[in-house]
């Protein structure tokens, strides 16, 4: 993330990114990913009276690009289904590869900012590959 996060806001200051993440970090909402025994990256989620907000979906490197991040978001929007809720995420304008994999999963975008585009997807179940 730092790449993005640097093209957004500018220099990364390692002190001010650890006081927003220890901020942020809230374990009943917080996953760590585990894959073949190595920690593969982190899923926050939390459920409103009105949606479901995916906070963080975060994988290694090494992870990307082997399903791990579709198979989760799946699950995310079977619960979705289940409670008849959308999804809401944002992620960084600049990380237009996070943009193209939610749009692959039926997320739209519902409006942006300079910083952030905010997408959502419905409750309809996903489509079988």
């Amino acid at each position: 993330m730092r790449a993005y996060v640097e093209q957004t806001f500018g220099p990364w200051v390692p002190e001010f990114q650890r006081e927003i993440i220890d901020g942020s970090f809230d374990p009943t909402t917080h996953h760590i990913i585990v894959v073949g025994g190595k920690a593969a990256g982190v899923l926050a989620s939390q459920t409103f009276d009105t949606h479901i907000q995916l906070e963080k979906l975060y994988l290694s490197p090494d992870f990307q690009g082997r399903g791990i991040g579709t198979r989760l978001v799946q699950g995310l929007v079977a619960s979705a289904t289940e409670l008849s809720k959308p999804i809401r995420l944002r992620v960084l304008t600049a990380n237009t590869a996070a943009q193209r994999f939610y749009a692959r999963l039926g997320f739209v975008v519902a409006h942006a900012t300079p910083e952030r585009v905010f997408m959502e997807r419905d409750a309809r179940p996903m489509p079988r590959a």
